[in-house]
């Protein structure tokens, strides 16, 4: 749904942040509109993340996760910006837009599904707790070893037998059969004839219900007490369920994966559940489905650390091999959690205890180590075995950032007992391969500090030296594309919320604005228009005092009976830098040096 800049702006204007991250952190303030908290983005002692009131933005200085109320939002809650919108919207009473009225249909539906589906999560939980025919479910809870109260937090009930026993129930409670068949609870009999009524997708089946990550039950996973097959009948995807895109138990576990900073991810509902009840409350699960992209895009803000507790069994390990690509596409640690004997985590628990639990999550080894041993048993340690090993390596060594890439061929060589420059030399060689030369990345990981205090001025300061600034030449700042943009769309009258807003959430420029957004003391009005002409002749004089060092290197390293006249020439480029660098430094010293910054 698309949302109108206006609203948004009018949204962003009524909220404000410190209301919003007061809910879940504790701050204290740190002067200027300022304060200072414990991260929830990631684990810490020492509180670097800070809140600006007057900008109404967030930045942490240890993970720096950082941005406006909505992104706060969005990755405290693990909600779409649309869904941040929503929920912001109603806290402060605005109406998103007027709707037309196929959009009110759209959305009345959407409610009347959500609602649907949690009358019968309610109807399926008093099924559970109450009359004989549900005994053999509650037998099974106690048989997994599953607790009441865990079993009523989260929600767990028990469809019972009969093809019409949940429809009759729902049809009192007001809902139409075609409500109960697009919520995925029932099927029609004849979808030619749909008269003829419909009959529910579950029965005598044990109930899992499953929420999206604001907490509304969307679906349900259902698993056989018979020994009827499939072991599970899921829901089908719906307007309100994607299965490609729901973790089960995320609602559940999301603060804790924030603050802990590691997800442990299982195969099945009961897993995932055995996990929480053993305190181990990051655990999550995939609904049915392959691991794919959009989960971890989900999970992404929240952590960069997975632990897979998959199935002992080929195909758990398949699921692993299948899904570490993934998760290095999307810059994740992937790490496998060894089982032992079990042959799943809720196995395992009840087998060694939650204890040996946590020191196999400790002992956890990459999943490389997991996939180096597959292609070994594969190929074998033969030198043919190993090429061809190292062959199939180098895609996902492709897909690696360069650090995690460089650890990654070590462990390869020390499997596989290579050197690591063979591994590298052979990478290096198919990249050329694949591509000539790498595009070059424009944003340097630091800028000086002269640039950094003039984006400072940019930000802070702009109606006090835009007028100067529109008088510099672009090279006298920086050769930089990207700072150059940066600068002009500040001379523009563009806010720096939006340039902040208009940057990729890795890009490094984007990490330093909501720095220096985040201090407001370094340079007073007063001082703002002499700093920045300060800040460009000694930028300017940095650039000629380089090119005068480099010039000097080569004279020095020249042999000057091979040719006299460059030799010459290079002296006379000397002394014409070395008047420049004093015309610089006059420069400087007759402009009226502004008073120290308050750094």
């Amino acid at each position: 749904m698309a949302i109108s800049r206006d609203i948004i702006e009018d949204i962003r204007s009524r909220v404000n942040i410190y209301d919003v991250v007061s809910q879940s952190v504790r701050l204290k303030s740190a002067g200027g509109g300022r304060f200072k908290g414990l991260c929830p983005f990631h684990k810490e002692s020492t509180p670097s993340f800070t809140i600006n009131i007057n900008q109404n933005m967030f930045y942490c200085f240890g993970c720096t996760m950082g941005g406006d109320v909505f992104k706060f939002v969005m990755h405290q809650r693990g909600l779409s910006f649309v869904e941040a919108v929503e929920d912001l919207a109603e806290s402060c009473g605005i109406t998103i837009q007027k709707m037309t009225e196929q959009d009110k249909k759209k959305l009345s539906k959407r409610q009347l599904l959500y609602k649907a589906c949690q009358t019968a999560a309610e109807h399926f939980i008093s099924n559970l707790w109450v009359g004989a025919d549900s005994a053999v479910a509650r037998e099974y809870l106690i048989e997994r070893g599953f607790s009441e109260d865990t079993a009523r937090h989260f929600q767990i009930g028990y469809a019972k037998d009969g093809f019409d026993t949940l429809i009759r129930y729902l049809r009192k409670e007001g809902f139409a059969d075609s409500i109960l068949v697009d919520a995925g609870l029932a099927k029609y009999k004849d979808p030619e004839r749909t008269s003829k009524g419909c009959y529910s997708l579950f029965r005598n089946r044990l109930i899992v219900p499953i929420r999206d990550p604001r907490g509304h039950i969307i679906a349900f996973g259902a698993r056989t007490l018979t020994g009827d097959q499939p072991k599970y009948i899921n829901s089908p995807e719906t307007d309100i369920y994607k299965k490609s895109k729901t973790l089960y138990g995320l609602s559940f576990a999301r603060s804790s994966i924030q603050s802990s900073q590691r997800a442990i991810l299982v195969e099945g509902y009961f897993d995932a559940i055995a996990l929480h009840q053993a305190g181990f409350r990051q655990a999550i699960a995939t609904c049915g489905t392959a691991l794919t992209p959009e989960h971890l895009q989900v999970l992404r803000p929240m952590t960069t650390r997975v632990y897979t507790v998959f199935d002992s069994d080929k195909a758990g390990q398949k699921a692993i091999e299948k899904s570490y690509p993934l998760m290095i596409e999307a810059k994740i640690a992937a790490e496998r959690v060894d089982l032992r004997e079990a042959k799943d985590p809720d196995e395992f628990i009840q087998r060694y205890g939650k204890e040996a639990f946590e020191e196999a999550i400790d002992q956890a080894k990459p999943i490389l180590d997991l996939k180096i041993q597959m292609l070994q048993d594969k190929y074998g340690l033969s030198p043919m075995g190993k090429n061809q090993i190292i062959e199939e390596l180098v895609p996902l060594l492709k897909k690696m950032k360069s650090i995690a890439r460089q650890g990654s061929i070590s462990i390869i060589a020390s499997k596989l007992g290579v050197s690591e420059s063979s591994i590298s030399d052979y990478f290096s060689r198919t990249q050329r391969e694949s591509f000539a030369v790498e595009r070059p990345t424009t944003v340097q990981k630091t800028i000086s500090v002269l640039l950094r205090d003039l984006l400072w001025l940019c930000i802070h300061q702009m109606d006090a030296i835009q007028s100067y600034l529109q008088q510099v030449k672009p090279e006298e700042i920086s050769t930089n594309p990207d700072i150059l943009f940066i600068v002009a769309q500040f001379l523009m009258g563009k806010d720096v919320h939006d340039i902040v807003r208009s940057l990729e959430e890795s890009s490094i420029l984007r990490r330093i604005l909501m720095e220096l957004l985040m201090e407001e003391q370094l340079y007073t009005e007063q001082q703002a228009l002499p700093s920045a002409k300060q800040i460009i002749l000694r930028m300017g004089l940095k650039k000629i005092e380089d090119e005068f060092r480099q010039k000097q290197k080569l004279v020095s390293e020249m042999d000057i009976n091979q040719d006299v006249h460059q030799y010459l020439s290079l002296l006379q480029e000397l002394q014409t830098l070395r008047k420049d660098i004093d015309d610089q430094r006059g420069q400087i010293s007759s402009h009226s040096d502004p008073s120290e910054p308050n750094k």
